[in-house]
């Protein structure tokens, strides 16, 4: 059994989760996925920067992004066949300058969405927001009890309450096993998936003689905006050459290919290297990528079309 207790200075810690390391485990972004940024001698080996230590490594893509028992097996089967298979073969006919049907996108908005849930930073920023949420519910518990106070038998409010404040204290050093399951589900809400259908996307080439990288958290978007309200962005590398800009700016439901202007490609570069929770992954290895991952505040804007 999983459980998550809180520090007061550390934050949620999850006794069970062990430490990245060269024991091979479940990965939470997919190998075929990793191969688009691969080094050029060599698809099975990629550079990776780790914003931890500040140091470069070239290790095997097998043995990076990826923890032990951080999905269970029916989860990584479920995974294998249902999202990363069919995202694959999109993947690949992008990466070849192949065709993009509307059936694509649908496999590859499934894919998109899936690697939202997915990462590291996600569970972590999840974990970080539930003292918020469990607070929130339970304020608004006490205040449904109090307004039936004057319809209800006291002896049962007075049961209720005792109940409200058993659990405020349970919770209080201990995360429900049911909310820890939600956090480490990799499948997205139908909103989620709905407000990606929705998106005008834009795929862009990178220009000549640069390169797009990716990381630890492909799939960028403000955590203020989410994906589904106006100003929403969502920034997915596909490859060293290749990235989709999604936003709600156009025909809803639209794939264009555009031009990348140098700001908008120096843009995306940032948006994935400042999102990445700890690895930047890359095919060439280059001092401004460790320049821009070393700010601790890195200016991102908005990108017009």
């Amino acid at each position: 059994m999983k459980r998550v207790w809180f520090d007061a200075k550390a934050g949620p810690v999850e006794t069970s989760r062990l430490a990245r390391s060269t024991e091979m485990g479940k990965h939470y972004v997919p190998q075929k996925y990793l191969k688009g940024f691969a080094v050029p001698e060599d698809e099975n080996l990629i550079w990776m920067y780790d914003k931890e230590t500040r140091k470069w490594s070239r290790p095997a893509i097998k043995r990076v992004a990826q923890e032990r028992d951080y999905f269970s097996e029916d989860v990584e089967k479920r995974l294998t066949t249902e999202i990363e298979n069919p995202g694959n073969a999109v993947l690949d006919q992008l990466r070849a300058g192949g065709r993009f049907s509307p059936a694509d996108r649908g496999l590859l908005e499934n894919y998109i969405t899936v690697m939202m849930m997915r990462v590291p930073r996600r569970r972590r920023k999840s974990f970080e927001s539930f003292p918020s949420v469990r607070d929130s519910t339970i304020d608004s518990v006490r205040q449904e009890i109090a307004a039936s106070v004057d319809k209800a038998d006291p002896e049962v409010i007075s049961n209720l309450l005792h109940e409200v404040d058993r659990l405020a204290e349970l919770y209080a050093t201990e995360i429900p096993e049911s909310v820890i399951d939600e956090i480490h589900s990799p499948w997205p809400s139908e909103g989620i998936l709905d407000a990606v259908r929705r998106m005008t996307w834009r795929l862009v080439p990178a220009p000549p003689a640069l390169f797009f990288v990716t990381s630890d958290n492909p799939a960028f978007f403000f955590e203020a905006y989410g994906v589904g309200s106006p100003k929403a962005e969502l920034t997915f590398p596909i490859s060293t050459t290749l990235a989709l800009l999604a936003s709600h700016r156009g025909e809803p439901g639209a794939t264009l290919v555009n031009p990348v202007r140098p700001a908008v490609f120096k843009e995306v570069n940032r948006r994935i290297i400042s999102g990445a929770e700890r690895f930047i992954f890359t095919r060439y290895k280059a001092d401004w990528i460790e320049v821009v991952a070393n700010k601790s505040n890195v200016y991102l804007s908005r990108i017009g079309w």
